[in-house]
């Protein structure tokens, strides 16, 4: 509106007034779409939200003013996977203030893709039966593979499978996919741990031998004892097993070989070891042939010889042998009979030889027959000397001297070859007195040495005799001895019997003319531990009692007693004919005889008659019903025939009838008593 005011002098102001007018333009209309928020997920791609986008975007329009602008620059789509996208759209016009306005387009992004996987397994095999248990675990381990969130995830582990059921390890690679995920992967294991390796356990191939095992018994614990170790450790529950073994034969021997298996989830082994028995080499025995001693033959080396030849090979080192030690030589006439058994644990042989002394004529005399210078003598070749001669002989023998007792001792007395010749050896026997040791050296020639009354008489009627009866019998059995040497090796028991002859030299016994003789116990058990029981060492053992020599538990006076029996009981040339006589006579002189040491009781025998001409009978007393085996043999030795009977049926045995005229020994024996005894055929 315009007013125009118009003034002048004089003039009454004046208006006047005109509007112009412009007419606006019609109002300017600006048009937004919304705001937009879609999941990211609702889109294929990019390029779905770009054409969405696109579209939106087709929503910001202006209209009216005169001829409006409307712009939004350059903008792009959010990314598919999220985001916004904000658009200000300005407006300008003319006469239009520029306007804008402002909207967003948004992807919001899917949910976040959640991916589940189980944690590694390791689990031992023993936990499992079979494979079948082990596939069913590892499906449901894999179960625990899992993904959420996203738009559509995919997870994929591909084609796998469980482990061996014996042990091993399966890696797991579970991927996942989805849209605006990037790919992603989970890495587990399943594993089955192996079971602890089997571990056999068994004894080493062992070789024994049955020597060292009693019996079968002792083999079998041998055999158990080996198979307690086979043992298996390790593994999940290892069965073993080897079956019904048995041990090899002990006699035989042989090999068991023995496999032990083992068993168990997932391992099989064996192990394959050997038990064997050797058994023992094959029992050989050997005895020697029978033996029988001739008159003038060393019978104790030749009975040592004989003895030392029994033996064997093979077998088992701790066989059980016969004690050939128990066994002694036998006096003349008495045949030994010894079977030698070997016993081991498997064998048991036998064999049986015989040694038999011919019996010789033995012939002592006594110390009062050697003090008789006018004495004749028999000898064992059965001739005829005397005294004198004897004894001569003997210290020619011995080089002129002899020395009776100890040189080591200094007891001793000194006889001499002049001491006969000179016929003083008849003024020292017969002897007498004490058996005692010696006292110092003496010898007849040299008075002084025995002036003390030792060994000899000093004064009186009686000088110059033996007052020392040891002395004397000793230098008798001297005498004896070198006049006949076999009977050195004549073998000592308890008691022996001689009997005369009918003439000088015969070996034939006469009835009736028996006698017995006794030797104290302890010189035979003596002797018998000092080289055995025999004339010579009977001699020997009076010459250390003589020079006080340690002779044990044994007494002078036994030793003489000793000697004397021998002295008297071959005296002109009586013949042995056994150890025991009749059982009447061998009581009897037990009775009277007070150093006898025999308590126990005795098989008591008695041949009658005796001589006999068609038969003859054995009698026996005994308390033992065992039974009893009668042998007879002739005087070499060999064996005419036996009879095993009970006691009471020997005495109706005849015996002998169709013997050769002739001596014959008959031997009984009953368990471990035997007896020994002649009897004459006419």
């Amino acid at each position: 509106t315009v007013t125009y005011t118009v003034t002048d002098k004089c003039y009454e102001t004046s208006t006047v007034t005109r509007t112009f007018t412009i007419t606006p333009a019609p109002a300017v209309q600006v048009n937004a779409p919304t705001a937009s928020s879609t999941s990211a997920c609702a889109y294929a791609d990019q390029a779905a939200v770009n054409a969405a986008f696109a579209s939106w975007l087709g929503g910001f329009t202006v209209s009216g003013g005169c001829a409006p602008s409307g712009s939004y620059g350059q903008v792009s789509a959010p990314s598919a996977c999220g985001g916004t996208t904000t658009v200000t759209y300005t407006v300008t016009d003319k006469c239009y203030e520029t306007s804008t306005v402002t909207r967003t387009f948004t992807i919001t992004p899917a949910p976040a893709v959640q991916v589940n996987a189980p944690t590694a397994s390791s689990t031992s095999a023993c936990a499992y039966a079979d494979q079948a248990a082990v596939n069913a675990a590892f499906a449901s381990w894999l179960g625990g593979f899992t993904v959420s969130g996203g738009c559509a995830p995919s997870g994929s582990y591909g084609q796998v499978s469980a482990p061996s059921a014996c042990g091993g390890t399966t890696t797991v690679t579970y991927t996942v996919t989805d849209k605006c995920y990037e790919t992603s992967t989970v890495t587990r294991t399943f594993t089955i741990t192996p079971a602890p390796a089997l571990v056999l356990n068994s004894p080493d191939s062992t070789v024994i031998n049955s020597c060292d095992y009693a019996d079968q018994a002792a083999v079998d614990a041998a055999f158990a004892t080996w198979l307690s170790q086979f043992t298996v450790t390790g593994g999940c529950a290892p069965v073993g097993d080897y079956g019904q073994p048995v041990a090899p034969p002990l006699c035989s021997g042989g090999t068991t070989t023995v496999t032990y298996v083992v068993n168990d989830l997932c391992t099989e082994a064996d192990v394959t070891e050997s038990f064997t028995v050797v058994p023992a080499t094959k029992l050989e025995i050997s005895c020697p042939a029978d033996r029988v001693v001739e008159c003038g033959d060393d019978a104790a080396a030749l009975f040592i010889q004989w003895r030392d030849s029994f033996g064997y090979t093979g077998g088992c080192a701790n066989a059980t042998v016969t004690d050939l030690s128990q066994f002694q030589m036998p006096a003349p006439g008495e045949p030994l009979i010894i079977t030698f058994t070997v016993t081991d644990n498997c064998q048991s042989v036998s064999c049986t030889a015989r040694f038999y002394i011919n019996e010789c004529a033995y012939c002592t005399y006594t110390q009062g027959y050697y003090g008789n210078p006018k004495g004749a003598a028999c000898t064992p070749e059965g001739t005829t000397t005397n005294a004198r001669a004897i004894m001569i002989n003997a210290l020619t023998i011995e080089e002129g001297e002899f020395d009776f007792g100890s040189i080591a001792t200094g007891n001793y007395f000194k006889l001499t070859l002049a001491d006969v010749t000179s016929n003083n050896i008849f003024r020292m026997l017969p002897g007498g007195g004490t058996p005692r040791s010696l006292i110092g050296y003496s010898t007849y020639s040299v008075a002084s040495t025995w002036s003390d009354n030792d060994p000899l008489n000093a004064s009186g009627s009686q000088r110059g005799k033996i007052n020392n009866n040891l002395l004397s019998q000793t230098m008798t059995l001297f005498f004896n001895t070198r006049l006949n040497s076999q009977i050195g090796d004549f073998g000592l028991t308890n008691t022996f019997v001689t009997a005369d002859t009918e003439v000088c030299g015969s070996s034939e016994p006469m009835l009736g003319t028996e006698q017995l003789f006794t030797i104290p116990q302890p010189v035979i058990d003596y002797l018998d531990a000092n080289g055995g029981a025999t004339v010579s060492n009977l001699f020997v053992l009076a010459n250390r009692a003589l020079g006080g020599e340690n002779i044990g538990n044994v007494t002078a006076s036994q030793v003489n007693a000793a000697v004397d029996a021998i002295n008297r009981g071959f005296d002109g040339c009586r013949v042995f004919v056994g150890t025991t006589m009749s059982y009447e006579t061998v009581e009897t002189a037990i009775r009277q005889d007070s150093s006898a040491t025999t308590t126990k009781d005795v098989m008591n025998v008695k041949i009658y008659p005796n001589p006999y001409t068609d038969n003859f009978n054995v009698s026996l007393l005994t308390t033992n019903d065992s039974k009893v085996l009668i042998a007879v043999y002739d005087m070499v030795g060999r064996l005419i025939e036996t009879h095993d009977v009970n006691p009471r049926e020997s005495s109706d045995l005849r015996i002998g009838d169709r013997y050769p005229s002739g001596v014959y020994n008959v031997v009984v024996t009953q368990g471990e008593e035997v007896r020994t005894l002649k009897v004459i055929k006419r």
